[in-house]
């Protein structure tokens, strides 16, 4: 069954919006900050919160929305390709297709998809150019309990002497939770607004000069090329970066 845009729209979260989608289904969402990708385990989570309005399957990560056609109601499972965390804004991925999800989701595990990220975090750039691309190596537990490389490619675009932060390009190859939170603050480079790995005194020193109530992490872009019905398809969307994390 096809997937339409209005569709997608109708069953979107309070200020999720949709990017695009292709003529086989895949689609890119954006996704605000203080909105989970899908509900928690326990169920507390309310509808306005969520990225679909619709049942969530947990062991096959999909959602069931409803679709109104000829004034007939119809469900539609879209089954989601990424997570992003509840804080962090920005692309996320879904389908309107199993067998294409579980493709999609190889490319991500082979790490054949490029994805773009940016952050505000305290520091200065004294004892890096702005123009050298970093490499962040570090070991994380991923989902299977076992400890494997956290790759990230950084790059320093803008920095802001008066608050001491900086914006940084952040290109992940690899997707452990709290990557980039980790990383970034391992580093000395706490994320502006994290409140879980972030330093507590600088929030809350910049947070009398302008009000941010959020998290500065935004994934920008995601591009891959996939392969389906033995066609070759490239997919990109990117995600504007919100006014906070340039002012």
């Amino acid at each position: 069954m096809p997937i339409f845009p209005r569709a997608v729209e109708a069953a979107l979260g309070r200020r999720a919006k949709l990017i695009t989608i292709d003529a086989n289904g895949v689609m890119a969402l954006d996704k605000p900050a203080g909105m989970l990708s899908h509900p928690n385990e326990n169920g507390k989570t309310t509808p306005s919160s969520i990225l679909f309005k619709g049942l969530y399957d947990t062991k096959g990560e999909f959602y069931t929305i409803s679709i109104k056609s000829d004034n007939i109601m119809n469900r539609q499972k879209l089954w989601l390709l990424n997570r992003l965390d509840y804080a962090t804004s920005g692309v996320i991925l879904a389908s309107s297709s199993k067998s294409l999800s579980t493709i999609i989701k190889e490319q991500f595990k082979i790490r054949q998809v490029s994805k773009v990220y940016y952050a505000k975090v305290f520091g200065n750039s004294s004892y890096h150019r702005s123009d050298h691309m970093m490499e962040w190596i570090d070991s994380m537990v991923g989902r299977e309990m076992k400890l494997s490389e956290a790759i990230t490619h950084v790059r320093i675009l803008e920095e802001n002497q008066k608050e001491h932060t900086l914006l940084l390009e952040l290109k992940p190859t690899t997707g452990f939770k709290h990557q980039l939170r980790y990383q970034c603050a391992k580093r000395g480079f706490p994320i502006v607004g994290d409140r879980m790995y972030g330093d507590y005194s600088l929030n809350k020193s910049l947070l009398k000069e302008r009000p941010i109530n959020r998290l500065l992490l935004h994934c920008h872009s995601v591009e891959f090329s996939y392969s389906y019905n033995n066609n070759l398809y490239h997919f990109q969307a990117q995600s504007p970066v919100p006014e906070e994390f340039t002012t």
